[in-house]
């Protein structure tokens, strides 16, 4: 416990120094061009160079520059090497410089790289990293574990730069060279993981684990593109096997030292297998993950890792409980179609179980690095919460609701979660809205209400192309005049209507 907020402290302090002091975990005197600490001991000292709010108009611009540059060339434009131009993150981190890219690092082949593979890498800096984790820069796992492993490792390189590359696309839809290297490098990693898939077997603990983290940024890559039929699924179903076939080997993982890469994958997983349910439970067979696994029961494996809180910002207990409610669901709905409404004791007692959690739950305590956020952090566990309890009600319906009382209840909770979105502001916890914000929205009524979550959603200050996506499900389901069409059955019957398979990261 004592070294855990030790170390949490010294990168605190660091976290806005130069790239040097952060690698070195030295306090920075943040001063310009040349630090304090580098001038003293002879390093080199580099910055990260961000521009606007979130870099958007200088990644733009350069990618203009770059597909003027390679248009006028008559060389392929994927066997190009990188110019003097290109953004280099990994200045000052001590890694060595004789046989690396002075750009891309490990990703020295022509055939793996392309002119805007450099701008890929920025955007992730500068944009993607960010909305990848309720925590900010510095306890930011894909800045501070996920890179230096890409550093060394193509295939993961590929997968990082195609996930960039897909939120990048997604912001600016007209730039074809974009899409073309964004579609380069998620296709130079789709090839390499089938390769080594067919090797898991034989794989190391950490080879393996590494691949589970590359299926992983595959996973978000899929979300962030937009893709509506569920592709994402098939990523986290193959993650799924290999994290079976590598909790087989608990000593060997942790002797390698990758303790805490384990417990990023865990609670990566975790999430997305969690967030997946927003329908009753099997109704659409893709998305429809096994329920059953011992990691997704219990929340005191997930907080033994340091990492913990990166997706579970206000803890696992809350959260645990959503594949139980997506079964529940399931389970009124088989009951309305055979007993004509009869609801079996067993529902009750589960519906009562989680219902008396929800009630009763309170926010858990705030780690100390993230004491500037408290407002947002209690504001969303409450949303969470809220959600969860409209997930609970609805779903104890069937495919129907009927009941005046338990309708305004449902608006109560509507109106609670549009109350503590609006304490959420630019804290990293609007990272993980879209699950609750989906929920909320499917039980809304009022226009008002309805444009109000539209607008959160495509102006979202963590703009993807999946938040759009989410934003026109929610308007096809309040657009139909069917009863049912209406809170988690409702979403499966539009989805299934539209032929739409929402991806949620």
């Amino acid at each position: 416990m004592t070294a855990d907020i030790n170390s949490g402290l010294v990168l605190k302090r660091t976290k806005t120094g130069c790239f040097t002091c952060r690698k070195r975990r030295k306090k920075c005197d943040e001063a310009r061009p040349k630090c304090g600490a580098c001038s003293r001991n002879g390093l080199r000292c580099s910055w990260p160079k961000f521009s606007g709010k979130y870099g958007h108009s200088s990644i733009l611009d350069q990618v203009e520059v770059a597909s003027v540059s390679e248009k006028g060339s008559t060389q392929d434009p994927q066997n190009r090497h990188c110019t003097k131009r290109d953004f280099n993150p990994y200045e000052g981190l001590d890694m060595p410089t004789a046989s690396i890219s002075p750009t891309l690092g490990n990703i020295s082949s022509a055939s793996r790289r392309t002119a805007l593979s450099p701008l890929l890498l920025q955007s992730y800096l500068e944009n993607t990293s960010l909305l990848m984790v309720a925590k900010p820069a510095h306890l930011n796992a894909f800045l501070t574990m996920l890179l230096p492993t890409a550093y060394f490792d193509e295939l993961m390189m590929d997968a990082l730069l195609a996930m960039s590359g897909q939120h990048l696309c997604g912001m600016h839809r007209s730039q074809p060279e974009m899409h073309q290297s964004t579609w380069h490098h998620y296709g130079m990693a789709l090839r390499a993981v089938h390769g080594r898939i067919r090797e898991a077997k034989n794989l190391p603990a950490a080879a393996l684990l590494d691949l589970i983290l590359v299926l992983l940024l595959l996973c978000h890559a899929e979300a962030f593109s937009g893709e509506q039929h569920g592709t994402m699924y098939h990523h986290l179903r193959a993650c799924r096997q290999l994290l079976l076939r590598l909790l087989e080997r608990p000593g060997e993982i942790f002797r390698t030292g990758t303790r805490r890469l384990m417990g990023l994958a865990l609670e990566s997983y975790c999430f997305l297998a969690v967030v997946a349910n927003i329908t009753p439970y099997g109704l659409l067979e893709l998305r429809t993950l096994p329920v059953e696994d011992p990691f997704l029961q219990s929340a005191k494996h997930l907080e033994s890792y340091d990492t913990f809180g990166s997706f579970f910002a206000c803890g696992y207990s809350i959260c645990a409980d959503i594949p139980s409610i997506a079964m529940l669901a399931r389970q009124r709905l088989l009951e309305d179609d055979l007993h004509s409404g009869h609801i079996s004791s067993e529902s009750k007692t589960t519906y009562y179980r989680i219902l008396k959690k929800l009630t009763h739950w309170q926010v858990p305590n705030l780690s100390s690095e993230m004491l500037q956020w408290s407002t947002a952090y209690r504001a969303t566990g409450e949303i969470w919460r809220h959600a969860m309890l409209l997930y609970l009600k609805t779903s104890m319906c069937g495919s129907t609701i009927g009941n005046a009382a338990l309708l305004d209840e449902i608006q109560y909770h509507v109106d609670m979660v549009l109350h503590f979105l609006a304490r959420i502001g630019s804290s990293p916890y609007g990272t993980i809205m879209m699950w609750p914000g989906l929920i909320a929205g499917s039980c809304m009524t009022s226009s008002e209400q309805q444009q109000a979550m539209l607008q959160r959603l495509r102006l979202s200050r963590f703009p993807n192309l999946h938040l759009v996506q989410a934003s026109n499900l929610l308007e096809l389901l309040w657009a139909d005049t069917d009863e049912q069409a209406f809170g988690p059955y409702g979403l499966f019957m539009t989805m299934k209507k539209s032929n739409i398979n929402l991806s949620i990261a």
